[in-house]
């Protein structure tokens, strides 16, 4: 055995701890960036914590299913983190869905809440696509709780942006939430999640057959990205595209 290999250690932990932790060691070192942002790991844990907030006073708890109907963005890793903070499940639904397959993810899924943005172009308008897939949203004069047909489990669409959406909670409203919950809920929530609990369910392609949901736990996802960062001899102040 080399001593390479005896000096190797494992690390398994959440999403949510795997965050604190590099904010602990480099709070200053950029955590993400887009073209047009960036985020340091100490500015990524602030909106974290309070998109989590948010999420909680809604009534997401741990194990609940969180679809999120997002382009590539910032928003996408805040929403992440934020639900792995509550012990919840991730569901990214891919940004190609049509409202048929939005509907049925989200049947399937048994969701509880859908988050999307405002943000489109001309060839995707997210609200568009899950009005088309929900009709009776519109219906709902109470966005934080809803009562959907099709989705009995879904009680919140969530749009963030500057719009205000018929059935849809919007960025402002759901900015306010934050402020009814104590940020020690979010760290009891954390630490009473396990690394073998589901962090995210994937949806296969479905070219056959209806889309499957694949579960994914914390563990695997930061065993897979350490072993990555090893490979690739990443250190901090690395970027990875």
């Amino acid at each position: 055995m080399s001593e390479q290999l005896a000096q190797k250690r494992v690390v398994a932990t959440t999403l949510g701890d795997l965050l604190l932790i590099a904010c602990d060691q480099y709070p200053d070192t950029d955590a993400v960036v887009l073209p047009t942002q960036r985020t340091t790991y100490n500015e990524l844990r602030q909106r974290v914590l309070h998109r989590a907030r948010s999420l909680r006073a809604l009534g997401v708890k741990p194990g609940d299913h969180v679809g999120v109907l997002l382009p590539t963005c910032m928003d996408f890793v805040d929403t992440l983190f934020a639900i792995a903070m509550l012990g919840a499940v991730t569901v990214p639904v891919n940004a190609r869905y049509k409202p048929p397959e939005i509907a049925y993810v989200t049947e399937n899924a048994d969701l509880v809440a859908l988050i999307t943005t405002d943000e489109f172009d001309d060839t995707v308008n997210f609200i568009d696509r899950i009005q088309t897939a929900f009709p009776d949203l519109q219906d709902n004069d109470d966005p934080g709780q809803l009562s959907i047909k099709t989705a009995p489990n879904l009680t919140n669409v969530i749009v963030y942006g500057k719009r205000c959406v018929t059935g849809m909670l919007g960025q402002a409203q759901l900015d306010q939430l934050a402020e009814k919950v104590d940020e020690n809920e979010i760290h009891l929530r954390r630490v009473q999640t396990r690394v073998g609990s589901t962090a995210l369910i994937l949806y296969t392609s479905g070219t056959t057959s209806n889309p499957k949901g694949c579960m994914i736990s914390h563990e695997s996802i930061i065993r897979n990205s350490s072993s990555l960062g090893e490979r690739y001899q990443l250190a901090h102040e690395d970027s990875f595209w």
